[in-house]
């Protein structure tokens, strides 16, 4: 059954081409990389950085944004994370989404 819900899945990324954000924008759901959230980490190219994060969440403007990816080298828990940040989801292994 197709419910004509979208979801986008946006791994590994430093930003998105201008068709890409286009094609997304409005869409119910996007899964996205956020390796460094909440980190001091900040000279890897190919990755958004911390300060640079949030802003592209925010753009996004998906009713629901799934954080992946993200790096457990920052010492955070889960609940951390979740607490840490409200507004988003934070995924987990195992977790499972219906669409």
């Amino acid at each position: 059954m197709n419910s004509g819900k979208k979801l986008a899945y946006l791994s590994d990324l430093h930003g998105l081409p201008q068709k890409t954000a286009e094609m997304i924008s409005g869409i119910e759901t996007v899964i996205t990389d956020a390796t460094y959230l909440g980190s001091d980490i900040d000279d890897d190219p190919t990755h958004l950085q911390k300060d640079q994060l949030e802003p592209f969440l925010q753009s996004l403007s998906a009713k629901e944004i799934i954080l992946t990816n993200i790096g457990s080298y920052q010492g955070l828990s889960h609940e951390d994370l979740v607490s840490k940040f409200p507004q988003y989801t934070v995924a987990f292994d195992g977790m499972s989404r219906e669409i």
